[in-house]
């Protein structure tokens, strides 16, 4: 350890004279290096996309020169083509060196972080809709159309995807990049749930004329159905990047939980309709956008008594995205049901049929739900855009609002 120690500083002290010529032509020209995370499906297109709505709003952005340089793990080749299509992507061995010395010398305005410009959490694009940076040739797109056809969607016919969440993805492509501190991907488990529960509403929009097609990359479990127009894609020796990347920007809309893909459809103007939500992250931008979900409601491993939303924002894990400290305080996250997830399914066929889903009475316990979500939270937050909770979760639910 010490040895290599001491090599790092004998490079950073070789490289000063090109940290000190960036800083000294900084009046002239800000140069920016920014280290590109592409190792993860969502993250990779959150992070371009928000960089390039942002560049046009910030001038910081625009007035500086940023040298960005591939992450050393790519999790879609597809992305990354489209990707070098409007943005200049340097290979990370050019500047790695620079980037680190940088960080030595704690030159931090030469250094761009992304994930306060990341597309999704971003408020402002909540009820806009943006034209995507990102785009097919029309040689990708022909590709992709005969694929689909040979998955067994016909033409202009629409389909649908849904994804359920598994650890099996990070386990695989990712075995030991897990945060330190942590030790394991165990801290996402509360976002993983069983594609089988999604079965029973997968048949329901199959027999309201809809093709659905679940997605994903090394799942942990096949999708079985005797409907033709339920299609596990994600165990097909179909799916490959360019169709990953296709089926979830053309899609009529995405049922998911908790996961990256969900940003794709933001991204390309999709609805995406969340389910096994973690109650502590309802405020969630991409599900605000279209307004529909349903959570997991939180249990006391103890008692088995489930928490009401009061007693939750109260809590010491109000806001957590980490399965660890739900097992701390002694409280488990419970996966909604088939019947659950059957019922919000309804809902939503209602809502792009443009039908209404709520009566007098839905409307007042939504009313009482938010009034006690709104003592609790940080108005920033979520700037006062709330999504709309599934009717039917509500009212099977009512304990929530004790």
């Amino acid at each position: 350890m010490m040895i290599s120690n001491f090599f790092k500083k004998i490079f950073f002290l070789l490289v000063y004279p090109i940290v000190f010529l960036i800083c000294l032509i900084k009046p002239v020209i800000h140069i920016k290096f920014c280290d590109l995370y592409t190792r993860r499906f969502g993250d990779f297109i959150d992070q371009v996309e928000g960089y390039l709505w942002h560049k046009k709003k910030d001038k910081s952005l625009s007035n500086c020169y940023t040298i960005f340089f591939w992450d050393f793990i790519i999790s879609n080749k597809q992305l990354k083509k489209m990707t070098k299509r409007v943005m200049k992507v340097y290979p990370r061995f050019l500047f790695l060196g620079i980037y680190k010395a940088l960080l030595f010398y704690k030159k931090y305005d030469h250094i761009l972080y992304l994930d306060d410009l990341n597309f999704s959490p971003s408020l402002q694009l909540i009820n806009i809709k943006t034209k995507p940076h990102l785009h097919f040739t029309e040689k990708e797109i022909n590709k992709a159309k005969k694929i689909v056809n040979e998955l067994g969607v016909p033409d202009e016919k629409d389909w649908i995807c849904i994804h359920n969440r598994d650890p099996q993805y990070l386990e695989k492509t990712m075995p030991n990049d897990f945060p330190r501190n942590i030790g394991s991907w165990s801290y996402h488990n509360h976002r993983d749930f069983s594609v089988e529960t999604l079965k029973e509403s997968a048949e329901f929009f199959a027999s309201k004329g809809l093709y659905v097609l679940r997605i994903g990359t090394h799942v942990k479990e096949k999708l079985q159905s005797e409907n033709n127009k339920v299609i596990d894609y994600a165990n097909t020796n179909f799916r490959n990047d360019l169709m990953d990347v296709f089926l979830l920007s053309k899609c009529k809309f995405l049922l998911s939980g908790d996961a990256g893909v969900t940003v794709f459809p933001m991204v390309f103007n999709k609805p995406i309709f969340g389910l096994n939500i973690s109650s502590t992250q309802i405020h969630d931008p991409r599900f605000c956008r279209y307004s529909l979900l349903i959570f997991k409601r939180l249990r006391n491993i103890s008692t088995g008594k489930l928490l009401s939303i009061r007693e939750i924002l109260q809590s010491k894990f109000a806001y957590t995205t980490n399965a660890h400290t739900f097992k701390e305080n002694g409280v488990e996250p419970v996966n909604n049901t088939s019947q659950e997830i059957l019922l919000y399914s309804q809902e939503i066929n209602k809502q792009i049929n443009r039908e209404k889903i709520q009566n007098d009475e839905d409307l007042k316990i939504q009313k009482s739900f938010w009034s006690i979500y709104e003592k609790f939270v940080d108005k920033k937050k979520n700037n006062h855009i709330f999504p709309k909770i599934s009717p039917s979760f509500l009212k099977n639910n009512l304990d929530l609002l004790n």
